[in-house]
């Protein structure tokens, strides 16, 4: 029960108006140890389940031997557990499965974005340069499986996140130059939301993979095991204008244990229970966290794609929390080209409101509401959003 110290310490006498949000947990069985991963998966529900209230959460992990030895979490949100339940408990034979209800309080109330849940799509991670040969030494299709894994944590946010299908191609997309906002690569990335229907999209690139202490392609310590680096980046980004919306560098070193000539199957549970594969599942939960954290409060964005006898067709629906009577505003868009030939999106509100009417699963309809004048320059490609 050491593991889930910190959080024990956070279920507080707070009034019963507390929210309850229901989150699933898993942690891997290593060496038998079935109530060490229970603890860890308890953890993880928690975790989960104060991500949906709205909690600030970091992780922070040390490693001794090739094994953590710290695991704690830290909180720099209002929101508190009251108290909390264990729902169901899964044995898997190599992992466990927890699932807990959580009486949450949140002082600061609850932001309005977050009943609703966002589209996105990731996009398959690139190597930077040089790092696509690092990878075939052991690590071969770590790009696709690290982004399999991040699809893996957003499609477990269903409270913040509709999660496509990740995209298993690469678009070649220049990462670096999504941080500099070139209309070019703006365009490129909106073009690419469009086809897959998402307000966001999430990219990786891989930025360091090598060993520690080589020496001309000679790793060092012939009866020590070797320490490895793994270092990524990871960008949201808003497929209706192109904007990053987050962009962060993840990395850490961990020992590496297994031999030298081995081919290593980056999807096996061997290589995630190893020393390397465990620090490398926290970064991932760590920035998916981040990830999810930073999406959850911003409103819904949704395209107009069906302008009929004064009703609005968008492609958001049952399957983002969009339920009949809400309520949307809409701008116009319009692409132009400036003095430089560059694509440039322009966009303007209308005054107004328009309302749910009806919804399938991935679409809705909207009207003008009885204070609002229809207006004719709605087009498909304009932009609904919460109000």
């Amino acid at each position: 029960m050491k593991k889930i110290l910190l959080l024990a310490l956070l279920i507080i006498a707070l009034p019963v108006y507390a929210e309850v949000f229901t989150a699933t947990g898993a942690a891997p069985i290593i060496n038998g140890n079935i109530a060490d991963a229970r603890n860890k998966a308890i953890e993880d529900a928690l975790r989960q389940a104060l991500l949906q209230s709205g909690a600030n959460i970091s992780t922070e992990q040390s490693a001794r031997n090739g094994k953590l030895t710290m695991h704690n979490i830290r909180l720099t949100s209002d929101s508190k557990i009251r108290r909390y339940s264990i729902v169901e408990q899964k044995n898997h034979g190599d992992y466990m499965e927890i699932t807990v209800k959580a009486d949450i309080y949140n002082k600061s109330g609850v932001c309005k974005g977050r009943q609703y849940a966002k589209t996105v799509t990731p996009v398959l991670f690139l190597y930077d340069e040089g790092q696509a040969d690092s990878s075939e030494r052991q690590l071969h299709d770590f790009n696709r499986e690290l982004t399999r894994q991040f699809h893996s944590r957003l499609l477990g946010n269903k409270e913040i996140f509709y999660t496509n299908a990740w995209i298993d191609r690469s678009y070649r997309i220049d990462l670096r130059s999504v941080e500099s906002e070139r209309s070019d690569i703006r365009e490129q990335l909106r073009h690419l939301a469009r086809i897959t229907d998402s307000q966001y999209l999430l990219l990786g690139s891989i930025r360091d993979l090598g060993f520690e202490n080589e020496d001309d392609g000679i790793i060092s310590g012939l009866f020590s095991k070797p320490d490895r680096n793994i270092s990524f980046s990871v960008y949201l980004v808003n497929g209706y204008t192109g904007e990053l919306v987050y962009a962060k560098n993840f990395s850490e070193t961990a020992s590496w244990t297994f031999d030298k000539k081995e081919s290593v199957d980056v999807r096996s549970n061997k290589f995630w229970k190893s020393a390397y594969g465990q620090k490398t599942a926290a970064l991932i939960n760590q920035a998916a966290a981040e990830i999810s954290r930073e999406a959850m409060c911003k409103g819904l964005n949704a395209s107009i794609v069906r302008v009929a006898d004064g009703r609005y067709h968008i492609n958001a629906g049952s399957r983002n929390n969009v339920k009949k009577g809400d309520s949307f505003a809409i701008s116009l868009s319009a692409n132009y080209y400036d003095h430089e030939r560059m694509q440039r999106t322009d966009s303007h509100a209308l005054t107004g409101s328009y309302v749910v009417e009806r919804v399938s699963a991935d679409q809705a309809v909207l009207r003008a509401d009885a204070k609002t004048r229809p207006d004719s320059n709605i087009q498909i490609g304009d932009i609904a959003s919460t109000n």
